[in-house]
């Protein structure tokens, strides 16, 4: 990565934001950026000859806006988080699809969130549990994970076991981005 943002440091390009991608047992590792290039030395087509010339680049590709001003990362499609496949939606599309929910299911909404959260984190709770942690291990990890995954900031949390099933319940505080950001 160092010699990749120096060659392009070198032509006077400025990484805004990017994306570096190393999946352990994988050969390749990837390297994205969005990138200022206004002062540039070199276009962007030259700057990728010049990052295939670097011993480990193995390719370098450039896209451009399909629309002016306007650039789409198309590159990481679909998106991954921890290695699965996602989906990014932001926070007001959520409340609108869980308001609609409401309109057309009353209080029916409420079970229906319930029971979708309920499998959720079953689903979550199990592949978590497959790397051998304890329950309260368990617990502080899929707490790690969901902030990870942008669902919200954990301020307090409860662990609750069935002493005979040996099952759990997570009950999180949250607090979104935005209030955490403005506290």
């Amino acid at each position: 990565m160092a010699a990749i943002t120096k060659e392009v440091a070198k032509h006077h390009v400025d990484i805004l934001s990017g994306h570096i991608t190393a999946v352990p047992g994988e050969e390749r590792a990837y390297v994205t950026f969005f990138a200022y290039s206004t002062e540039a030395t070199a276009g962007p087509r030259e700057l990728a000859e010049a990052l295939k010339a670097l011993d480990m680049v193995v390719e370098a590709e450039v896209l451009e806006a399909e629309v002016p001003g306007l650039i789409i990362d198309k590159v990481h499609f679909p998106p991954k988080f921890l290695g699965q496949d996602s989906v990014v939606l932001n926070i007001r599309m959520v409340g609108h699809m869980f308001s609609r929910l409401d309109e057309v299911f009353g209080t029916g909404a409420s079970v229906i969130l319930y029971e979708m959260s309920m499998r959720a984190g079953e689903v979550v709770a199990r592949g978590v549990k497959a790397y051998g942690l304890d329950d309260l291990n368990t617990l502080k990890a899929i707490a790690a994970l969901g902030v990870a995954a942008g669902w919200g900031v954990v301020v307090g949390s409860q662990l609750h076991q069935a002493c005979d099933k040996g099952l759990w319940e997570l009950r999180v505080q949250t607090h979104s981005r935005q209030e955490v950001e403005a506290a």
